[in-house]
């Protein structure tokens, strides 16, 4: 009775593919509209190396770099009624409000273009939460889901670490930098994903007793 209904489990897998494909919309038009870095080839590079980079130069330059799912959606353990998922996105440098603005306003575009491929009607809407370094894309249907998308970088572990580091990695943090702790927890709830995948959702067991609990612990 607590494991989501098959019209849940739909509206969910609906609302997760469409953030994803439209993200992945948003990062190819970032990445159009980046110009081109000019890079130097080294003289004596090998053959190889100058082959791989050439490749590399085709390619434009990736501000978002992967979406990937966290949380209770990640590891299987979504409850009758409770929809509300969550998305990390990884980005090459240090997350700003700029660029999450950027993202916010190409995003419903990209959703728009999404639902026309799919044909499909349903009307989703998509919130900025600068403060929480993230984007919502909710929906108005009968059955409630939202889809919480954070912005982080492994780049903003790096400040964290001992002193002795290079002077390329202590470089000056943009000023509109998104919160760094709503950073970090996106960065550990993405390597909890991982743990939990790697660890738990072999054992069926393991994961009937935490949704079962999880219940609990809502109820209670």
């Amino acid at each position: 009775s607590i494991y989501p209904n098959e019209a849940e489990l739909q509206a969910v897998q609906n609302i997760v593919s469409l953030c994803e494909k439209s993200l992945k919309l948003v990062s190819d038009f970032l990445a159009e509209s980046l110009p081109k870095k000019m890079e130097v080839e080294p003289k004596d590079a090998n053959k190889e190396t100058k082959e791989g980079e050439k490749k590399e130069e085709n390619q434009p330059p990736r501000v978002l770099k992967g979406v990937m799912r966290v949380g209770v959606l990640a590891k299987g353990l979504l409850l009758h009624g409770d929809l509300n998922v969550h998305l990390v996105v990884l980005c090459s440098e240090k997350p700003t409000r700029t660029l999450l603005e950027r993202v916010a306003d190409n995003l419903p575009k990209q959703i728009a273009a999404c639902l026309t491929e799919m044909k499909s009607e349903e009307k989703f809407e998509v919130r900025r939460c600068v403060e929480e370094a993230a984007i919502v894309v909710s929906n108005d249907a009968e059955i409630k889901t939202s889809c919480i998308i954070t912005l982080t970088s492994p780049v903003m572990r790096e400040t964290t670490t001992a002193e002795g580091e290079t002077p390329a990695v202590t470089t000056k943090d943009p000023p509109d930098v998104l919160d760094r702790q709503k950073c970090l927890d996106a960065l550990a709830a993405l390597r909890h994903a991982k743990w939990f995948q790697a660890r738990a959702n072999g054992l069926q067991s393991c994961v009937v007793v935490i949704r079962i609990l999880r219940d609990l612990c809502q109820r209670v």
